[in-house]
């Protein structure tokens, strides 16, 4: 049997397909399992053995430099003819809902059989051949996926933890680079950066945090969104980050730099608990079982909050996470360690 899970999405939503990719593999131990998935969120895939083969293509919005719209819609075309030939018995368009580009993308790709959810209104497309009724608003996106199996067999009770890998080789590499991670002192993460507005924190707020955090014998590795904050494609926050730094003690805060998505999960692999906002980097370090203080804003924390490890969520009634006190914040974390602790 040949199986593709289509996830166009961004890395959150692919980190909560992780937990159905995962159960699909241990449901049909001898089907060839294929993923495709766009080069911003592919490299979350990196040394996932359950998986036989990913598919990318490159968004139009997501291409490098250099790189042509021609040449972007000839890979997707020849991703597509590839796939094709895969003879593909079922593809399911692991979306929250209805989503009419995966329906097409599984359409492209030749399945036999397409599996969705159904749309929220209207009829359903004759072409869907396996429906999955809409789940209800908050519905988790983990649950989603597990409810979309349900065409499948029997569906499984629950589904496992969502889980990356992070290579030993690449972990070393940022150790090179950051020493100080690996110096005996525990290290909390700190992630800076939040796409929505309504998720950010304040830099007065992290620059008393570190300060805490500090005064309590912790380092502080220091994340954020590479980039000017003026980046028309992919605006960060290297100004925020050099601001928080000049306010904070050298000794106690870690600037850590990343390029790129591997080198930021190496980095989580190195802290004992991290606290951010909402986002991909969020769930990226849920599913490397890293402790959390997580700050939401507006956004629906029933169907995103992080799954696989111990959390504490943040969300001010008001939909700010501006509005976050630095002491319930510390509180927080403080507590978290506690309560993850290892026994001695």
């Amino acid at each position: 049997m040949n199986i593709l899970v289509i996830r166009r999405d961004n890395i959150g939503d692919l980190i909560c397909t992780l937990p159905m990719l995962r159960q699909i593999r241990l449901q049909y131990p001898q089907a060839r399992l294929h993923v495709l998935v766009n080069s911003y969120n592919a490299p979350v895939l990196h040394g996932l053995d359950y998986i036989d083969q990913v598919h990318v293509y490159t968004k139009a919005k997501h291409r490098e430099p250099g790189q042509s719209l021609p040449g972007v819609y000839w890979h997707k075309l020849m991703t597509f003819l590839r796939l094709r030939r895969a003879r593909l018995d079922i593809a399911i368009a692991a979306s929250g809902g209805f989503n009419k580009r995966a329906v097409a993308f599984a359409r492209q790709a030749g399945a036999r059989r397409i599996v969705s959810f159904a749309p929220d209104q209207g009829a359903v497309p004759a072409y869907l051949t396996d429906p999955v009724a809409p789940p209800p608003l908050h519905t988790h996106e983990a649950e989603r996926m597990r409810l979309l199996l349900s065409t499948l067999g029997p569906l499984p009770a629950q589904l496992p933890p969502p889980r990356v890998q992070v290579m030993e080789d690449e972990r070393q590499a940022l150790l090179n680079r950051y020493p100080e991670l690996n110096a005996g002192q525990p290290v909390i993460g700190c992630h800076l950066s939040a796409r929505r507005p309504a998720n950010r924190w304040t830099q007065a707020k992290w620059v008393a945090l570190i300060h805490r955090l500090a005064d309590r014998g912790f380092k502080v590795a220091l994340f954020w969104s590479p980039g000017a904050s003026d980046d028309p494609r992919h605006p960060g926050d290297d100004e925020l980050a050099q601001a928080i730094v000049g306010a904070t003690p050298a000794e106690a805060v870690i600037p850590v730099h990343t390029t790129h998505l591997r080198a930021l999960m190496a980095g989580q692999a190195c802290c004992q608990a991290l606290v951010l906002s909402d986002g991909g980097h969020m769930h990226l370090a849920a599913a490397q079982g890293k402790p959390l203080v997580a700050f939401f804003g507006d956004t629906d924390s029933q169907r995103w909050h992080p799954v696989g490890t111990e959390y504490t969520l943040l969300q001010p009634p008001n939909g700010q996470v501006s509005e976050i006190d630095v002491d319930e914040v510390e509180q927080a974390l403080v507590s978290l360690l506690d309560r993850t602790a290892s026994p001695s």
